[in-house]
């Protein structure tokens, strides 16, 4: 399923609805298997893919898609975020080269990444680069002993006069609105990665409530039980109804807005968090236990919230669309 929505060179060219039954059922089973398939087809190859020339899609896309190459995607700088404005790592220009300096943090798969799809400062703007995790100057530092997306691998990586050929240059890509554009498609399958997470939340607490006995009455059969468990379903079918209004716009449309991502992506992950929170209650002491899944999904969701830029930015994005005023700066 890799390259789910890449259009030919051998990847699997499904709908966008497709795309995100995948990201559900993958986060059904852990946030951070969803955060792969995300980085790797929205990330990376959804680079390559919009913005590389044919003999950079023909090189790479058809090896990122059986994953013989793994990606990784360097934006994210301790003090810029997600923000490229702000980004400290430059890429000077030298004949046909580009020597690169600068420090991405918090990046998936960088401790296993054969390429990396960078995002640097150039006297012309920003710039992306594909750039080959094995040239002199790189230095890897895997992020360790995480507290949530446990099977999320990412790490900090370091460019000390990297050279990058001329030919290895995204050459279609401008700047902000490229990496945005992308960074969108990337929020599509968390949103839906959402609803897997808060499926899975509902069925474990639906099945624990029929089989655990209290006061000789299994756990389901007391009223606020109930209530939560409607609660739950209540607001998973909503999610899923917008969702695939979403999806089956973004297939039909070319003039799709990005917008309507921003607004599942807070519904979603706002009511997943809130989900699997009502989850671990029924499950009571059960539900903080290391070994279980609900506090897993949880955790997993909160961090989610945190790297995705806070459910907060999607509603001040959809603000800005409704009212036609930034709110935020």
């Amino acid at each position: 399923v890799i390259g789910s929505f890449i259009q030919g060179y051998g990847c699997c060219g499904y709908s966008f609805v497709k795309y995100g039954i995948i990201c559900e059922e993958l986060e059904r089973i852990d946030g951070g298997l969803r955060s792969f398939l995300t980085t790797q087809d929205a990330l990376v190859m959804n680079s390559i893919f919009k913005y590389g020339n044919e003999a950079q899609k023909r090189k790479y896309l058809p090896e990122l898609s059986k994953g013989n190459i793994i990606g990784c995607f360097g934006l994210v700088e301790k003090d810029a975020t997600n923000n490229p404005v702000h980004m400290e790592t430059t890429a000077v220009k030298y004949g046909n080269e580009w020597i690169i300096n600068g420090t991405k943090e918090w990046i998936t798969n960088a401790p296993i990444a054969d390429i990396c799809i960078l995002w640097a400062k150039t006297d012309d703007g920003i710039k992306g680069f594909i750039v080959d995790m094995d040239k002199d100057g790189i230095e890897v530092e895997k992020i360790k002993n995480p507290i949530n997306l446990r099977s999320y691998i990412t790490g900090k990586i370091t460019f000390k006069n990297v050279v990058v050929k001329e030919e290895d240059r995204l050459p279609f890509a401008e700047g902000t609105k490229s990496i945005l554009t992308c960074i969108t498609d990337k929020r599509f399958g968390m949103a839906w990665g959402a609803i897997g997470a808060a499926l899975d939340c509902f069925h474990l607490a639906l099945e624990f409530s029929k089989e655990k006995i209290i006061f000789g009455r299994p756990v389901s059969s007391y009223q606020i039980v109930q209530m939560k468990l409607v609660d739950m379903l209540n607001e998973i079918l909503k999610s899923k109804a917008i969702s695939l209004h979403v999806a089956r716009e973004k297939d039909r449309s070319q003039n799709f807005r990005h917008e309507m991502v921003s607004l599942i992506a807070y519904n979603n992950l706002s009511k997943a968090i809130e989900i699997a929170r009502n989850a671990k209650d029924i499950y009571s002491i059960n539900g903080i236990s290391a070994h279980s899944k609900i506090i897993r999904h949880l955790l997993n969701l909160e961090s989610i919230n945190t790297y995705e830029g806070a459910k907060d930015i999607f509603v001040l994005i959809v603000g800005k669309d409704i009212t036609g005023i930034q709110a935020f700066y």
